[in-house]
């Protein structure tokens, strides 16, 4: 058998995770977009046990750091967010010149609908593998994940 090709391999990849976003759009029905989701997703409680990238109530400055995104634009997006009750801006006790932003209640009830329509459509792509496709993708994963991405110095993250 021939060796697979890398770049087809990549292809596919992206392709899939493309099919994911169409798909999350589409579902979506909120009128959020994908950086309205990821600034919800990153004000998540590090307590929550669903919480897959929890850092909680957080500063315009750091949103915009962690989301690569601009001060104005992350402003933007907090008070679109602000606005239909999913987050809240909050001055810091110590220093009133701070601002923090924190997930509201309405935010955590769209994030874990969010999740479940996420897991529903993963769940269909892969229940149509059969069984030895999705033991084969899941040892895969594994290996992908031991092995790890590469960090900003261009070594192996540990």
């Amino acid at each position: 058998m021939a060796e697979p090709d890398v770049d087809e391999l990549i292809t596919l990849l992206f392709q899939t995770l493309a099919s994911l976003r169409r798909q999350r759009r589409r579902d979506a029905g909120t009128g959020l977009g994908p950086s309205h989701h990821m600034l919800l997703w990153r004000l998540k409680s590090p307590e929550h046990p669903d919480a897959d990238w929890p850092h909680g109530p957080s500063r315009v400055s750091d949103l915009a750091r962690a989301l690569q995104l601009t001060p104005a634009a992350i402003t933007q997006l907090v008070a679109e967010l602000e606005g239909r009750g999913y987050v809240r801006r909050e001055r810091n006790q110590r220093d009133g010149r701070v601002v923090f932003v924190s997930l509201t209640e309405a935010g955590e009830e769209i994030l874990m609908a969010d999740r479940v329509r996420r897991r529903a459509e993963i769940r269909r792509l892969v229940s149509a593998l059969d069984p030895e496709d999705r033991g084969a993708l899941v040892r895969i994963l594994h290996r992908l994940l031991e092995v790890g991405p590469e960090d900003a110095e261009g070594g192996r993250s540990s």
